[in-house]
């Protein structure tokens, strides 16, 4: 059995979430070493936002029916939350 075929072993018996934060614990450390940024911390870059928005939006091409068939045009409310992070 080669390393690299004992690395890949050894990787696949640890759990995804292990693998991702030693990963990111491997890029701070080329960073701080090699990358000129002594203080730099990947928990200093994790970004987050969420938004959400409301739109009243008055009828334009259903009040042309509505008027021919006696009903009243409703105003259509429109909501939409919505979220990013890495």
């Amino acid at each position: 059995m080669s390393y690299q075929d004992y690395i890949r072993v050894f990787l696949n018996m640890g759990s995804i979430t292990t693998q991702k934060k030693r990963s990111l614990d491997l890029v701070e450390l080329n960073l701080r070493v090699s990358g000129g940024c002594p203080n730099f911390r990947a928990d200093n870059c994790v970004v987050a936002i969420t938004g959400r928005s409301c739109w009243l939006i008055n009828p334009v091409f259903s009040a042309v029916p509505a008027a021919f068939l006696g009903t009243a045009s409703r105003i259509l409310s429109v909501e939409v939350e919505s979220g990013f992070r890495y």
